[in-house]
């Protein structure tokens, strides 16, 4: 969503920025800066929408849902099917290159993870890696493939 800020909107928020910016010129800022970061990193990207390609360490992938227009949610079975009908089982090679340029991985995406469906557990072959943000880097998770898979979820195409 958009919005269009009015006139006085405008001079408000300007005027609580310039605020911000003297504060941060002090010898001793008066608040925690990693809440102010956080927050600031948080309104960019609840605005920005999912990117639909990205280039990643000289790759370009494609970033797809596994679900259709009106779908919550599928299970395992028919998300599998859908990752083989897009060619998006990513493996472990194409998650550990996403891990080791996640600098280059759009911020909008923090908001999801993303699936590597070929990229197994070796202890346990019904979980696959998910990659999420989480603690402000991104990480890889072990996600247990039979069960739901729901909107907050992404999968990758290799294009390039």
């Amino acid at each position: 969503m958009r919005y269009i800020l009015t006139g006085d909107q405008l001079r408000t928020a300007l005027r609580r920025l310039s605020e911000i910016e003297r504060q941060l010129g002090q010898a001793e800022y008066p608040h925690d800066p990693a809440r102010l970061l956080e927050g600031l990193q948080k309104l960019v990207e609840d605005g920005q929408p999912l990117p639909t390609t990205m280039v990643i360490g000289r790759r370009t992938y494609e970033v797809l849902s596994y679900l259709s227009d009106s779908e919550k949610s599928i299970d395992s079975r028919r998300l599998l099917e859908r990752s083989k009908e897009m060619c998006a089982a990513q493996g472990e090679g194409e998650g550990q290159h996403f891990l080791d340029h996640q600098d280059e991985i759009p911020a909008a995406l923090r908001k999801v993870f993303i699936a590597f469906l070929n990229w197994l557990d070796p202890s346990d072959s019904s979980r696959c890696a998910c990659v999420r943000w989480i603690g402000g880097r991104w990480i890889k998770d072990w996600c247990n493939i039979p069960g739901g898979w729901f909107e907050n979820g992404r999968l990758l195409r290799r294009v390039a």
